[in-house]
């Protein structure tokens, strides 16, 4: 595999792990103010200059959570 190419991966690694981690805390804050629970992920892609990242996008029991990366950028 070329430099690039394992860049390339290395980056799309970090960036899921920082989208997935803003979520969580995104639906914390949500499940707080709104007397919530978590209730699992479901799955979204989300293609950006690196290629396509498989986003597990975590969900609440009352489906009333979007985090902001599905504000309009994900599939």
């Amino acid at each position: 595999m070329e430099l690039i190419e394992i860049l390339r991966e290395h980056i799309k690694g970090m960036v899921k792990g920082v989208l997935e981690e803003v979520a969580l805390i995104e639906r914390e804050a949500y499940c707080e103010e709104n007397e919530d629970t978590g209730n699992g992920f479901y799955e979204r892609s989300l293609r950006g200059l690196n290629g396509e990242i498989g986003l597990r996008v975590p969900r609440t029991r009352r489906g009333g959570f979007f985090p902001f990366l599905m504000m309009g950028v994900c599939e």
